[in-house]
């Protein structure tokens, strides 16, 4: 697994990415988005939603010893 260090190095060059390479509508889309999915998890478990979803549950193994 990535771990929380990995995890925000990650989310900070995506961050960068999005908000160099996106024009202002587009930056506004992705707010929405992640918007959208924190109230989404706000109100149900984030664990929950991946086991009851084949492909996110598939992904969520991806980074787990004999899983994926």
């Amino acid at each position: 697994m990535m771990g929380d260090a990995g995890a925000n190095l990650l989310g900070a060059a995506l961050g960068v990415a999005l908000a160099r390479d996106l024009s202002l509508p587009g930056e506004a889309a992705v707010v929405a988005i992640l918007a959208a999915f924190h109230l989404l998890v706000e109100r149900r478990s984030l664990s929950a939603l991946i086991e009851s979803s084949p492909v996110l549950k598939k992904v969520d193994g991806w980074g787990r010893p004999g899983e994926g």
